[in-house]
C-alpha cells in the first residue's frame, strides 16, 4: 500500500519522538542498529517545529523490585539495565537532538507506551494538540504501545517511515505493514519528505530564543528541566506554538475562569 497523507497537517500537530536515546545506541545495553542511521531524519522533522517537539525518555527502574509483576522478571533479565548499573549518562537523547531542548519538552516514562505513568496525556491536552508525528525507537517495542496508545486517545497519528527504527528489519517492516493494512483508518505513514510537504512553517512564526523563552545556565545546559534523584524533569511546556494558537489558549482560559466563578 502506498504511502499518503489525506490532509496537510494542522498547526496544533505535535511531533513525538519516541526513545531517542544513548541507552538504545551501540552503547547502550539495548543497541538499536539503525538508530544513528535515522537520527539524521528525526533532527530534520524536528527542525520544522521543535516548540511541538516533544522527546520522550525510557527510564529503567533503580531496582527490578521496584517494578511490578512480570516487569520484575524482565529486569531480572536486563539487570545490567537497572539504573543501579547503568551510566546515567545513557538516559540522554541522542547528542545530535539536545540542541532541540529548549524549546522542545522531554518527558519520562518507564512503561513501553510513552502515555502509561507519565505527564504525556494533561502535556497534549494542555497544548491542545489534535495530531501526533511520531518518529524514534523501536518500531516493533516502544513505538508500537505508543501509537496505539495514541489510536486510543482519538489522535490523528502520521508514522514517519524513515524516522523509526528497530533491531530487527524483518519486525520493522512487518508493523509498518500492519500500520497501513490493519490500522488504515487511524494511522498513516509517510517518509520524512512528504510529511514536511505537508506540515509548512507559517512564514510569520519567528523561533528566536528570546521569544521562545530558549534561555541556557550558565554552563550552557537547558533551562528547560530540573534535575531530581539523579533524572532530569521536564519543565514548564511551552504552549505558545504560533499566534493563533496562544489567541485560543488566552481565549479558553478566559472562558474557563468565567464557567469558574
Amino acid at each position: 500500500m502506498a504511502e499518503k497523507l489525506r490532509t496537510p497537517l494542522s498547526e496544533r500537530t505535535a511531533h513525538l519522538c519516541v526513545d531517542m536515546q544513548r541507552l538504545f545506541s551501540e552503547e547502550g545495553p539495548w543497541p538499536t542498529p539503525w538508530l544513528e542511521r535515522v537520527t539524521p531524519v528525526v533532527a530534520r522533522v524536528t527542525e520544522r517545529f521543535p516548540e511541538r517537539t516533544i522527546f520522550t525518555r525510557f527510564i529503567p527502574p533503580l531496582h527490578s523490585e521496584e517494578m511490578p509483576g512480570m516487569w520484575q522478571r524482565y529486569y531480572e533479565r536486563w539487570k545490567h539495565a537497572t539504573r543501579v548499573h547503568l551510566d546515567p549518562r545513557l538516559l540522554e537523547i541522542v547528542p545530535p537532538l539536545q540542541r532541540f531542548v529548549p524549546p522542545a519538552t522531554i518527558i519520562d516514562q518507564t512503561r513501553y507506551s510513552a502515555f502509561a505513568l507519565s505527564d504525556l496525556s494533561a502535556l497534549l491536552k494542555e497544548r491542545y494538540a489534535d495530531g501526533l508525528v511520531i518518529t524514534g525507537a523501536e518500531t516493533d517495542v516502544c513505538v508500537l504501545a505508543t501509537v496505539l496508545g495514541a489510536v486510543d486517545r482519538g489522535y490523528r497519528v502520521i508514522i514517519v517511515s524513515d524516522g523509526v527504527c528497530s533491531v530487527s528489519n524483518e519486525h520493522h517492516d512487518s508493523l509498518l505493514d500492519l500500520y497501513r493494512e490493519r490500522f488504515s483508518e487511524q494511522i498513516e505513514t509517510a517518509d520524512s519528505e512528504m510529511l514536511l510537504s505537508a506540515w509548512p512553517r507559517p512564514a510569520t512564526f519567528q523561533t528566536a530564543n528570546a521569544e521562545c523563552g530558549c534561555a541556557r545556565e550558565k554552563n550552557g545546559r537547558p533551562r528547560s528541566a530540573s534535575r531530581v534523584d539523579g533524572l532530569r524533569q521536564p519543565a514548564e511546556p511551552a504552549t505558545d506554538w504560533s499566534a493563533g494558537a496562544k489567541s485560543r489558549l488566552e481565549a479558553r482560559k478566559t472562558v474557563d475562569a468565567v464557567r469558574d466563578r
